[in-house]
């Protein structure tokens, strides 16, 4: 049982498809923190919400700009690069964004609850600071993985074409020797 496991895992993330997300993913990661880091400076720099009791709203706005504007790039970066894709649509990229919202949401819980249990423990601030987030990043890793592939990828979808082609085809080329049979026997 382990074995199979351990092969279908394997199988499903140790693949160009799986390792070019992880590539695309911290670029992703420093596309945030480069976003977060410039726009927690504008509002900085234009003395926008510079009011102690508003630091924890220019925290969350520079990170939401941040996350959309990294999300967006994952979207593209894995449609195209990733997974291949000739074009998209609206369809698959709110799609994608509902996933990136859903992962930041579970990757934010995961990370609660890391600290909770750290703080608990009474480990040191690295493992609150660091450890808890960074744990419950690499668990969301292939999770998202799994769901944007449901999403993006459409290779499966183009061999099922690729199958009703040569097999439409193979049905025309059968009709009209049946047809040729009978004008034959007509004859």
């Amino acid at each position: 049982m382990i074995k199979k496991l351990w092969r279908w895992g394997v199988k499903k993330f140790w693949n160009r498809k799986f390792i070019t997300f992880c590539v695309i993913g911290v670029l992703n990661t420093l596309i945030h923190i480069g976003t977060l880091w410039c726009m927690y400076k504008i509002f900085s720099a234009a003395n926008i919400l510079q009011e102690e009791s508003m630091e924890t709203w220019k925290v969350l706005i520079s990170n939401a700009v941040a996350f959309i504007v990294a999300s967006t790039f994952s979207y593209f970066a894995n449609n195209y690069i990733t997974f291949r894709n000739k074009k998209s649509d609206a369809k698959t990229f709110w799609e994608s964004m509902f996933i990136f919202a859903a992962r930041f949401g579970l990757t934010e819980l995961l990370t609660f609850i890391f600290v909770s249990i750290f703080k608990a423990m009474h480990l040191g601030d690295i493992w609150i600071d660091y450890v808890g987030p960074f744990t419950a990043s690499i668990i969301m890793i292939p999770v998202a993985y799994v769901f944007l592939a449901l999403v993006l990828d459409h290779s499966k979808d183009e061999e099922k074409k690729e199958e009703t082609k040569e097999e439409n085809a193979i049905d025309i080329v059968e009709e009209e020797k049946v047809e040729e049979k009978v004008e034959n026997e007509a004859n």
